[in-house]
């Protein structure tokens, strides 16, 4: 059965604002994210349905506070808490917090890809704190699930597509 350790999962994020190592489990990506700062996610997922996650997250927080926001309520959840997030939302997580997450990976790829364009015009456009986007592998920024990749767009095994992304903001994959 496959399974994945925060400890030996390869970073595939590293921002200012966040950490995140994510594994490809069966059908599944696993996300192990750390969050530094503050971080109001809504700018990143402009351009996605609703400019909100299209995602269901089975979470779980094993340190800090995480707040999904959508559009006629908010739920907020603590370490301990174990947690269901539909799609719709946008996660606005406190500094020091972190969680796991599983989301199907399929829903999760798109999600990611836009992310990673969010990140790479808001370091552009000198949005945050920090230093700008290193795209020296090719086009594209964000999270790529392979263990052990470092680099790509996309949460699928074996298929990425891009460089890996270092920039003042990160953004969850919530």
């Amino acid at each position: 059965m496959p399974s994945a350790r925060r400890s030996t999962t390869p970073v595939g994020v590293d921002l200012d604002a966040v950490e995140g190592r994510y594994a490809h489990l069966d059908d599944h990506t696993v996300s192990f994210e750390t969050f530094m700062q503050d971080l109001d996610t809504a700018p990143y997922f402009r351009g996605l349905p609703g400019d909100a996650c299209p995602c269901r997250h089975l979470g779980y927080v094993t340190s800090g506070q995480i707040t999904f926001r959508w559009p006629d309520h908010e739920e907020t959840y603590v370490e301990g808490d174990a947690y269901v997030a539909g799609p719709g939302h946008r996660p606005f997580i406190a500094a020091g917090a972190s969680v796991v997450e599983f989301t199907l990976t399929e829903e999760l790829e798109p999600v990611m890809e836009v992310l990673g364009r969010a990140i790479e015009a808001m370091a552009g456009a000198g949005e945050g704190a920090g230093a700008g986007v290193d795209a020296t592998a090719g086009a594209g920024a964000g999270v790529d699930a392979r263990a052990g990749a470092g680099a790509g767009v996309d949460a699928r095994a074996g298929t990425g597509m891009g460089a890996g992304t270092r920039a003042g903001q990160g953004v969850a994959t919530s």
